[in-house]
């Protein structure tokens, strides 16, 4: 009987190896109270797992409950590069515009042993937007902004040599692009009612012989929408009765007189 179980046991672990790592996934939109997040996709090909994993949203905030990024490398002299990418499309409910973008990210670093500059371990992150309408007018294309995360501490970058051993040291990145000054520093006026989100995130390590190098990303606050109410243009209607109105205060004050 136990000859048998382990039989089956090492075919189902064959036929795992054997399957395609699963390059993208996607999750489907998903409406928050202001945004719609459309056709939200990771593309994890590096290592073939969902590295932002299953999100939701809260608000108009993107969250990844369980992100799963990490890189590890070990003492006999080797390098890892993780990199996740997620796009999604969102767009603004009518009457509101999206005001500015907000993500932030946590996690720690380890380095070990008695090293140089090749054993190092690094975080970076970008977004990338893609203005598909300005005030619900598509754009056509060709207005595109990118916003690097800013990391602390040492800027999301360790080495042994520079900055010596890291035991579990805390990390954290901030990124925040107001969209409404980025779109008039690029010449365009109006206010962003629709774009498509890049996000690509790295976490990468490497050792030399003796020595070893980890980062992880623990947790995040999400991707966080501030919408903005669009400003409300009066009808022609209603600027005649503005103007009949102001006619007739007018008269009236020329017959108190």
């Amino acid at each position: 009987m136990r000859h048998f179980s382990t039989a089956i046991l090492g075919a189902i672990v064959a036929l795992a190896l054997a399957l395609p790592a699963v390059a993208e996934i996607n999750y489907g939109d998903l409406p928050g109270d202001t945004m719609i997040f459309y056709q939200v996709t990771e593309d994890s090909s590096t290592d073939g797992l969902p590295l932002y994993g299953t999100p939701d949203v809260t608000g108009d905030t993107l969250k990844f409950p369980f992100p799963m990024f990490g890189s590890y490398s070990g003492p006999t002299g080797t390098s890892d590069t993780t990199i996740g990418t997620l796009t999604t499309t969102i767009e603004a409910a009518t009457d509101s515009y999206i005001g500015a973008i907000q993500f932030a990210e946590y996690g720690d670093v380890s380095l070990s042993g008695s090293g140089g500059v090749d054993t190092y371990a690094s975080v970076t992150n970008s977004i990338y937007l893609d203005i598909l309408e300005i005030d619900g007018v598509p754009t056509g294309g060709g207005i595109t902004l990118t916003v690097h995360t800013t990391f602390t501490p040492s800027n999301g970058d360790w080495d042994l040599l520079n900055d010596g051993p890291q035991t579990g040291t805390l990390w954290e990145g901030v990124l925040a692009v107001n969209v409404d000054q980025a779109l008039i520093g690029l010449g365009h006026m109006g206010h962003a009612t629709k774009l498509e989100l890049t996000m690509t995130n790295t976490n990468a390590t490497g050792s030399e012989v003796g020595t070893s190098a980890y980062i992880r990303k623990k947790e995040t606050d999400g991707i966080k929408i501030t919408p903005m109410q669009a400003p409300v243009i009066p009808e022609p209607a209603t600027f005649m009765i503005l103007g009949v109105g102001g006619a007739l205060l007018a008269l009236t004050r020329r017959k108190a007189r």
